[in-house]
């Protein structure tokens, strides 16, 4: 048997037990069951954080399209009563007025939240009316009264603003618009 110097039997039992530690090592290598648990406790909250969020900004976004709809609506009611002298006579939520396009129902597909929409014709007094394209909103009921003069200045309403469970939008075209006759 061959002699070695110490200094290689150290060397030689330095780098056996550093081989040693590192397979040790990789066999128990992972995540500790604390820290997979803090980990989950962490997504979780910033999904409880992000999700609020994701789900308002979604909703914004269809009110976006309900107020785009309601303006194509109303530029087209606005052209009927030039060309024919008069407003579509008034439906029922849901129904679609005699010779406008432009108005989207639930069975369409298009209308956001598969909500609907009503339109309102209100007689004020002879030759003097009320017109508003009412949005049914997110849970697709409709809080604003019928044939009942709410903002007689033309715009775009939130009635939530009068009445706190109503997500309704309320696109007015004013009072008496382009003049007389309804």
């Amino acid at each position: 048997m061959m002699c070695q110097s110490p200094y290689r039997q150290l060397l030689y039992r330095l780098l056996v037990l550093e081989n040693k530690q590192l397979t040790s090592r990789s066999l128990f290598s992972g995540f500790t069951l604390l820290e997979i648990l803090i980990v989950t406790i962490i997504v979780g909250i910033l999904a409880a954080i992000a999700i609020p969020s994701y789900v308002a900004t979604i909703d914004k976004a269809r009110y976006g399209e309900a107020k785009s709809q309601m303006g194509c609506l109303a530029k087209e009611l606005l052209a009927f009563r030039m060309e024919k002298g008069n407003f579509p006579a008034d439906t029922s939520r849901n129904i679609r007025p005699s010779g406008i396009e432009c108005f989207y129902t639930q069975s369409s597909g298009k209308v956001p939240f598969d909500s609907m929409y009503d339109y309102d014709l209100t007689s004020v007094s002879p030759g003097n009316c009320y017109v508003q394209i009412v949005f049914l909103g997110k849970n697709n009921s409709k809080e604003t009264p019928n044939h009942t003069v709410l903002y007689p200045t033309p715009g775009i309403y939130e009635y939530s603003q009068i009445q706190a469970n109503s997500d309704d939008l309320i696109y007015s075209l004013g009072t008496n618009p382009l003049g007389a006759g309804c």
